[in-house]
């Protein structure tokens, strides 16, 4: 019987790069209902459509923009998933990330107490998985693959990483500014997430356990576009960090013309 969890919604903002991106995709969906009767929205934004009618599931609603542009405008795109979504509550989750079901769970049992407003349905171990048991647990959606003793356990970021998947309440989130649009294209969003939020006052909470990325190829989207792109970000980091929790909101209050 499948978990019950209809008052939040699986946002998944993509840009297909690859096949590998693709099969990913796929693998998450399926994982996910498999497990949970829940909401799915995938918006996709790119010069062509690339994923339509791949999987027939129920509860997902599909959004193509078209986007000529060679970065991925993920912050714009989240936000823009975010201002409509009926839910209280939304998952952000990346393309390839795979987190058990038991720790999904826990994340939204306490997203449900309404005095959170950031939760990571892991610790902050982000494990690499290579291409041959991403291509096993593809098969069998079976977590215990990704258990295996044979997983070389390459982290992605450390021991404290916040990318790859995340839950939020919507209506705390949006008032900490939701996603940063000043981040523009791969860069550390994910960090400047978490520090403006705890700058702010807003609990925010890690589920213990680890998270899975499965393999893909890396392209112009998995690292900094150029270098102007990777100087601002972090500064744009820096900036947040440096900031008192009064300077903050009022610098959020100014984003709202951030590519009007």
């Amino acid at each position: 019987m499948k978990i019950l969890l209809k008052d939040i919604t699986f946002c998944i903002p993509i840009r297909i790069e690859s096949l590998y991106r693709l099969e990913n995709l796929i693998c998450l969906l399926k994982y996910i209902t498999k497990y949970f009767d829940t909401n799915l929205y995938i918006l996709e934004a790119d010069k062509q459509q690339k994923f339509h009618n791949y999987v027939d599931i129920s509860n997902i609603k599909y959004q193509f923009i078209k986007d000529e542009s060679p970065i991925f405008f993920r912050t714009k795109y989240i936000n823009q998933m975010l201002a409509t979504t009926s839910t209280p509550f939304a998952a952000i989750w990346d393309t390839d990330a795979i987190a058990p079901i038991e720790q999904i769970r826990t994340a939204h049992n306490i997203l449900r107490k309404n005095d959170t407003a950031l939760v990571y349905p892991y610790s902050g171990i982000f494990f690499s998985v290579n291409e041959y048991l991403s291509i096993l647990f593809k098969r069998d959606l079976d977590i215990n693959v990704l258990n295996s003793k044979y997983l070389c356990n390459n982290l992605l970021n450390g021991y404290y990483s916040v990318g790859g998947a995340y839950m939020v309440n919507i209506k705390m989130y949006n008032e900490a500014g939701g996603e940063n649009e000043h981040f523009y294209g791969w860069g550390p969003e994910d960090a400047e997430r978490r520090y403006r939020l705890q700058i702010l006052k807003y609990k925010v909470i890690q589920v213990e356990g680890v998270l899975y990325h499965l393999y893909h190829t890396r392209g112009l989207n998995s690292q900094y576009s150029n270098i102007e792109n990777a100087i601002k970000s972090k500064n744009e980091l820096c900036k947040i960090c440096s900031m008192t929790n009064s300077e903050l909101k009022l610098y959020i209050q100014s984003w709202h013309s951030i590519n009007e």
